[in-house]
């Protein structure tokens, strides 16, 4: 890539991959004047509705971008949340812990029922439900229960499933049994 065009790399659900399963562009920040890799609080950390993350890049880039950002793009709450997020490390531990024990909940409960899915290194999985998947998501809906169809992204056979706490999978996968 020339050095003259910017490289963006989004490492938004890097933080949920499990050891040694996922090598971060992090590093080449260092020896690559091109390159800003981009990460979200919203997810690992909790922020969702505070739209909080960072950027790291040689101080090049950051110049550049600081002398073209809005003033404030985030309000002080923001920050400050962030900032305390990124020093609770028993948070994203349990988060971390409690996404993959999730995933293996689900992958167990998805075989058990017949179901293929998509190996996540995320906080959500795919989910094959076949051409009953528009039905099947507005049954779950009907039932208090919001996974994504996906069809947009032409995966119409498939449902997004978040992770959510012990107690919200089980409904899922309850009410998922329900109506298949």
């Amino acid at each position: 890539m020339s050095e003259k065009v910017l490289v963006v790399i989004d490492e938004a659900y890097g933080a949920f991959a499990r050891a040694n399963d996922y090598l971060s562009a992090l590093p080449l920040t260092q020896s690559r004047s091109n390159l800003i890799t981009i990460h979200t609080l919203s997810k690992s950390h909790g922020l969702a509705g505070l739209r909080v993350g960072f950027g790291i890049a040689s101080k090049a880039i950051l110049n550049t971008l600081l002398r073209i950002k809005p003033p404030f793009n985030v309000n002080i709450l923001a920050q400050k949340a962030g900032e305390a997020a990124l020093n609770d490390d028993t948070f994203f531990k349990k988060t971390l812990s409690n996404t993959w024990d999730s995933l293996d909940t689900f992958y167990a409960a998805f075989e058990r029922l017949g179901l293929s899915y998509v190996r996540s290194q995320t906080n959500f999985v795919l989910v094959h439900i076949g051409k009953d998947s528009p039905r099947v998501y507005e049954d779950l809906l009907k039932k208090g229960i919001i996974t994504r169809y996906i069809a947009n992204i032409g995966l119409d056979e498939y449902l997004r499933v978040s992770i959510g706490l012990p107690g919200e999978n089980n409904a899922f996968i309850d009410a998922l049994e329900e109506v298949l």
